[in-house]
């Protein structure tokens, strides 16, 4: 699944979740490739490795970015959120404000 994950060709904000039970790991063969998993995801520099109770306060954060009609703001006393606009992925400091531009018949730019 790792390779599949990173050879998506279009960049999105995606989570690829892993986790597992010490027990799973008994034997010397699930070990090594759970390292060379480690290994091969480890090296990527466009992946956020973060351990569930800090992702789980990212989706407090993204909660809490206001979208208005005309601009999405992120609180200042948020953290950096990551977002995708149409022009591609950005990220959203704290107390940062973007300008939404519409265009008749597609919404949201």
């Amino acid at each position: 699944f790792a390779e599949k994950y990173l050879n998506i060709s279009e960049p999105k904000l995606s989570l690829f979740y892993v986790w597992g039970h010490s027990w799973e790991f008994k034997d010397k063969e699930r070990w090594d490739a759970m390292v060379e998993f480690c290994n091969r995801i480890g090296q990527e520099k466009g992946i956020w490795s973060v351990g569930t109770g800090e992702y789980s306060e990212y989706l407090k954060a993204l909660g809490n970015v206001e979208i208005s009609d005309n601009e999405i703001y992120n609180p200042k006393d948020n953290q950096t959120v990551w977002i995708r606009l149409s022009n591609g992925i950005e990220t959203l400091e704290p107390g940062q404000r973007i300008e939404i531009k519409t265009v008749a018949n597609n919404g949201y730019k």
